[in-house]
């Protein structure tokens, strides 16, 4: 059964959580945060005023479309969700706090706006009738697993947050891609985050072949930064050393998830570590004595600042030539400085309305019609 985590903000007072915990399922409250009608709603205008896509296909009409307001998708004209979820832990107290829920159909990042408990005798509803489609049984893709995505899953397990073995792990992937109804081109990879990993996969007709399973967050956030798991860390380090030929110490600046969860999907038969750069030089070696192979207490040197350890067995002049012509673009973060010189038009911004404010702040003179940004001149 998969699990998910709502993080709590440090403003919400943790007794605002007493006996939450005698409950089995809650209801949350949520922002679809990657709703496409939002910015429909805000630049499609009519003389009936503002529209937004009316049909919806859903899976089990297999192609036919139905009225939006029939369905249960997320693209609405209200960014606003409604889900319940079984409760399995709550962290009220402590520096981290939130709570453990499973049965989730909310998107990772989902802004949380509230929770409430799930009463049966006022939230269950008897002799409910719904359209026979809905009753019909949802097509599950077949799903396999790559031997080397196996092999990964069983070193990655020290690791899992939410689950105890391989097998329970691989059993709760199997289980959220077989549902998986978004259309894919063929062998082409892809890449979805799951408690702490990150799984690379590709369609092959119409059965998902699971191909790599890497880790994709920090070596020592996983679990307690404890002497034990430091060693697992770099155990984990000198195992890579042993099953690849080269090693490079990468060097970044302000590196985006995307673009690097992009760079790793490119090189999905290397492997890449990001931990703390002391425990990666302990794994390496930090004198000719200490090293654990020849000559990597030199390569431990060079670690500083933002840094990873790249893993692969690809020769030099290949790896140099493809960090060469590697290119991800993205928007400039707040406080960057424009390489060159532009200007913004006057009339209609593509940008939603809550950006308004930034607008403001930066002196710019904009106005706000029918819901849409413009600049004046």
């Amino acid at each position: 059964m998969a699990k998910s985590r709502l993080d709590i903000e440090e403003w919400v007072p943790p007794p605002a959580f007493d006996d939450l915990d005698k409950y089995s399922h809650i209801w949350v409250l949520f922002v679809f945060h990657k709703n496409t009608n939002t910015s429909t709603l805000l630049k499609s205008s009519t003389d009936r005023g503002v529209t937004f896509p009316a049909k919806v296909h859903p899976p089990r009409l297999h192609g036919k479309s139905t009225g939006l307001f029939a369905t249960r998708t997320p693209h609405r004209p209200s960014p606003i969700g409604l889900s319940v979820v079984k409760l399995e832990e709550v962290h009220a107290w402590g520096k981290k706090r939130y709570l453990v829920v499973s049965n989730t159909d909310i998107v990772d990042g989902s802004p949380i706006l509230d929770i409430k408990p799930y009463l049966p005798s006022f939230d269950r509803i008897e002799n409910v009738i719904v359209p026979q489609w809905v009753m019909n049984e949802a097509s599950l893709r077949e799903v396999r697993f790559s031997d080397e995505s196996l092999q990964e899953l069983e070193r990655l397990q020290d690791h899992f947050i939410y689950y105890k073995t391989s097998e329970e792990m691989k059993a709760v992937l199997t289980q959220v891609l077989s549902a998986d109804v978004s259309k894919r081109s063929n062998r082409r990879v892809s890449e979805f985050e799951f408690d702490c990993l990150s799984v690379l996969f590709s369609m092959q007709e119409n059965t998902i072949m699971v191909e790599h399973i890497v880790l994709t967050m920090s070596l020592t956030q996983t679990k307690e930064k404890g002497r034990e798991h430091k060693d697992v860390v770099v155990n984990k380090i000198r195992e890579a050393v042993d099953n690849y030929k080269y090693i490079y110490v990468l060097q970044f600046d302000n590196m985006r998830t995307n673009a690097f969860k992009e760079l790793r999907s490119q090189l999905a038969d290397s492997r890449f570590f990001l931990g703390k750069n002391r425990v990666m030089q302990v794994a390496l070696g930090r004198t000719p004595e200490e090293e654990y192979r020849d000559n990597l207490s030199k390569l431990g040197e060079a670690l500083g600042g933002n840094c990873t350890l790249f893993f692969t067995n690809k020769p030099k002049e290949e790896v140099l030539q493809f960090f060469k012509e590697y290119k991800s673009l993205d928007f400039a973060r707040a406080g960057f400085k424009a390489t060159e010189n532009f200007v913004i038009p006057k009339g209609e911004m593509p940008f939603p309305h809550s950006m308004m404010e930034e607008f403001k702040k930066l002196r710019l003179p904009v106005e706000l019609k029918n819901g849409i940004i413009h600049m004046r001149e």
